[in-house]
């Protein structure tokens, strides 16, 4: 059994737009799009291998690789 982990950082790959605008790019798994986020380094290398850098060459946009660290919750359902 593995131990559960708090998430304590985040890391996102951000895609700068022809207009300026940031967004985080999204990978199709199977009937659902999920963002290029992760909460460890062996999320974030997988989706660079699978997505990031494809989407990166394909859209011929920047992206970069960012991690978040502060946390303020905003809701909180007990």
């Amino acid at each position: 059994m593995t131990t559960p982990k708090k998430i304590e950082v985040i890391y996102a790959w951000i895609v700068t737009e022809r207009d300026g605008s940031e967004g985080i790019p999204a990978q199709l798994l199977g009937n659902v799009w999920a963002p290029l986020i992760g909460a460890d380094m062996e999320r974030v290398e997988s989706a660079r291998n699978t997505a990031a850098l494809h989407y990166a060459k394909a859209a011929k946009l920047p992206h970069r690789l960012v991690k978040f660290t502060t946390m303020t919750v905003l809701e909180d359902y007990p």
